[in-house]
């Protein structure tokens, strides 16, 4: 289980929200200062309140409650940053190494 996992089955917050928090602001810099400071305060408990989900999470996989999320492969990462956009450079990367490595597996069992 990973911590967005965690967040959201036990009513946690994450930096996703804390992030659009951020970028719902941005919108508003024409408001009043009672607003911004209002922003301000709800920014920082939001903060506060993903600081203490990361600590519960962190506890509870010490305590044995939750298992960690397992570390990807080499491969796997690859895998998934191959099935991204094809106009990334990152993406066309991926599948090259993917293609290189597919061939090499090929002509090691021959």
């Amino acid at each position: 289980m990973n911590l967005t996992q965690f967040a959201r089955e036990f009513g946690g917050v994450t930096d996703y929200d804390v992030q659009g928090h951020i970028h719902g602001g941005l919108m508003a810099a024409h408001m009043p200062k009672s607003y911004h400071r209002r922003y301000q305060k709800r920014l920082l408990e939001l903060q506060e309140a993903r600081d203490e989900t990361a600590r519960r999470y962190a506890e509870a996989i010490a305590r044995g409650e939750i298992a960690a999320p397992r570390e990807l492969t080499y491969r796997e990462k690859l895998e998934i940053t191959a099935a991204g956009d094809p106009d990334f450079p990152s993406t066309q990367a991926a599948r090259r190494l993917l293609a290189r490595i597919a061939e090499r597996e090929r002509n090691s069992q021959k």
